[in-house]
This record gives structure tokens, C-alpha cells and sequence, in this order.
């Protein structure tokens, strides 16, 4: 469940003024959504989380379909059928502290991810869409999803959809959330499941 409150930010004008206006002039949509997700990643463990619902789009442009995995993007090109633009992730900070589970393997650090995406629509009713993501602060690594959504609408405030997902993550987004390198080990009393080289380039905070 969703709720979402649009805004905009153009001033009342004349009518043929507005007109005027309208190639430079944005809808910005502002929400909230709850998720039910891991404690932290790989975690058997799970709680519902607030996560922001944001969508930017020129104003008196129809507002596009959005999957719930969807990250914020920005559209720079769209030609209807394809839409491409900036994407971006925040990626909350991992704590010893969530789990005592994680005792003796440090914490994690925010992390954001910006990249690109693209939407290409095979038909009016069947939606791909590719991610790709290059981590900085929590990890430094690359993450690319995928997807592919049917979509079905059922009335004007309800839309269902549904498909399938593909993460690919490079070992350098991984390792700070699920690898155990040699000091976390000792630390920890789990055994270690990083190589001494791959150690060398990543340590907890």
C-alpha cells in the first residue's frame, strides 16, 4: 500500500502565459510506501520499512507506470515505447548493533549507487526495464537489475503487475555485506570466506 500526494511547483499564471511555460515546467509527486524486507541482507529475519515514492515528469505528461523495485530515475530521453535517464539507490547502513547475529563483523555504511536505466515497452501492456548502478561509501561495486513486468489495470486507482527479477553484483558490492574477511573472523568466531587479496581492498568501518 501506497500513498501518494502530488505537487507541482508552477505558479498560478494566465492561461497563455502557462501554455508558454509548459516545456519547461515539472510535476514532482512525493509519497510513501511500507516494505517488508530482510533485517539487513541475508538475514531470515524480516520488519516493514517506509521507503520514499518520488516521480518527476513534465507537466501535462501522463504519469508512467512505476513497479514497487523500481529506484528513482530521472527520464533525459523519451520517445513513448523507450524511455531512458539517470537512476539512483540509497542503501541503509548495516549495524552490529540490528543483530546479534552480526556481532564481531563491523558495521556498514551508508551506501549510494547512481547509474542509468532504460524501459523499453514491448507492447501496451509488457514493460522491460534494465539498472545499472555504481555503489560509492557503503560499497563501491556495480549492481545491474532487471526486469520484466505484465501489467494489468483494474480501475483507475489500481494497477497489478508482476514478473520476473535478475540482480547481477559485482564481488566488490557483495563482499561488505556478505563476505567474512580474515579480521571479522577472528572477531567473530566465523570462519573466513574473503581471500587474504580481497581483504586487502575492503575492511569494515
Amino acid at each position: 500500500m501506497s500513498l501518494s500526494v502530488a505537487a507541482t511547483g508552477v505558479a498560478a499564471e494566465p492561461a497563455d502565459s502557462a501554455a508558454r511555460r509548459t516545456d519547461s515546467a515539472w510535476t514532482v509527486t512525493l509519497g510513501t510506501e511500507g516494505r517488508l524486507q530482510p533485517t539487513f541482507p541475508g538475514s531470515d529475519r524480516y520488519r516493514v520499512l517506509p521507503y520514499p515514492v518520488v516521480s518527476v515528469r513534465r507537466a501535462g505528461t501522463p504519469e508512467r507506470f512505476s513497479a514497487p523495485r523500481d529506484n528513482f530515475s530521472i527520464g533525459l530521453y523519451d520517445i513513448g515505447y523507450f524511455r531512458a535517464g539517470v537512476v539512483g539507490r540509497v542503501r541503509a547502513p548495516r549495524k552490529q548493533s540490528d543483530d546479534p547475529a552480526l556481532n564481531g563483523l563491523g558495521d556498514v555504511s551508508w551506501a549510494g549507487e547512481i547509474g542509468g536505466f532504460f524501459d523499453y515497452w514491448w507492447t501496451s501492456w509488457l514493460r522491460g526495464r534494465a539498472e545499472l548502478r555504481q555503489g560509492f561509501g557503503g560499497h563501491d561495486g556495480i549492481i545491474s537489475d532487471l526486469a520484466l513486468d505484465a501489467i494489468v489495470p483494474m480501475a483507475p486507482h489500481l494497477t497489478l503487475s508482476g514478473g520476473p527479477r535478475l540482480i547481477l553484483a559485482s564481488a566488490a558490492a557483495n563482499a561488505p555485506y556478505f563476505s567474512i574477511n580474515n579480521a571479522q573472523s577472528d572477531t567473530s568466531g566465523l570462519r573466513s570466506m574473503m581471500p587474504k587479496a580481497a581483504y586487502n581492498h575492503w575492511a569494515p568501518d
